[in-house]
This record gives C-alpha cells, structure tokens and sequence, in this order.
C-alpha cells in the first residue's frame, strides 16, 4: 500500500506578456541596456534574488553596454521586485482539510486548519503580480509512482472589495 502525502496547493498565474515590463524606475534602463542583447522572454524567465541580480548585471556590465553602477544596481532592484525568486512557504499544521488562502495588495497568507477548527495563519509572503491574475487549484502526491485522486469540495473563490485588497 502507498502511502502518498498531499497537499493542495492554490496556482496564482500574473497574466501579462512576456514583452511586457511593468512600470517601475528601472524600466527604462532594462529597455536600454538589457534588452540590447537579449530578448525580453530570456530576462523574465529569469527567477533571482537580488543579490543573484546585482551578480548577473555585474558580470554583463563587463560584456556589453557602458552604463552609470546606479543604473546597473536600479535594474536589480527592479528584475528582484518584479520577477524575483519566491519562497516555499509551508504551514505549521499538517492534516488539515481546510486552506484558506488570502491576498491583500502584495502580501499571502496561508491559513489552515481541521473541518471544525480554527484556522491557523502562516506568516505573510510577499509575491508580486500583476493583474489579471488566473487562480486554480492543484494537489500533489510526491510520489512520481503513486496515483491519488483528490475531491475539493466546498470551494470558494471571494473578491474583496479593490480597497480591503490594499
């Protein structure tokens, strides 16, 4: 008998093409000088710290386009705030069959719980989107060999009104 671990998991999906950049004191410099060489889909498929950045636009700075080191640290900020790494974030309770799962502006939090108890929140995560944003639910078994089938019920989708989600 398997036994398989599972966890649902809420699949948030920013909807903007891959040409575009978000608006954003940088933007100009990542026009000018990254997207000289290389194609918008190359930079946005990139998933880095900050650090990571500052690491990347160092080492093309010594490649390519000449540039002021303010311009060169401004599109890390920018790549790291807009299309950075993100986190795994875990809740502390385990067994639960309730999730909830709320977004206020740039900030997630987690809550979970038994069917008839009280929820318990995680920590907030910062995760920046930019709308549309497309939600769906997934479950996954951990286990490439095992099989699982998962029922969601009681599902609800909520939208807040656009000045409780600030």
């Amino acid at each position: 008998m398997f036994r398989i671990s599972a966890f649902c998991l809420l699949l948030i999906s920013p909807a903007f093409a891959q040409k575009d950049f978000p608006d954003g004191p940088a933007k100009e410099y990542v026009n000018k000088i990254c997207l000289q060489c290389h194609e918008p889909s190359q930079l946005l498929n990139q998933k880095r710290s900050e650090s990571d950045w500052k690491t990347t636009v160092a080492r093309m700075a010594t490649k390519g386009v000449p540039a002021p080191a303010e311009q060169y640290d401004a599109i890390a900020a920018y790549m790291a705030k807009n299309f950075g790494k993100t986190e795994d974030t875990t809740s502390t309770e385990h067994g639960s069959t309730r999730l909830r799962i709320e977004r206020k502006g740039d900030q997630f939090t987690i809550s979970a719980g038994p069917s008839d108890g009280q929820l318990v929140a995680s920590p907030p995560v910062t995760v920046v989107l930019h709308d549309p944003v497309y939600v769906g639910l997934g479950m996954c078994a951990h286990d490439a060999d095992g099989l699982a089938a998962v029922t969601f019920s009681n599902v609800q989708l909520e939208r807040g009104h656009p000045s409780a989600l600030k």
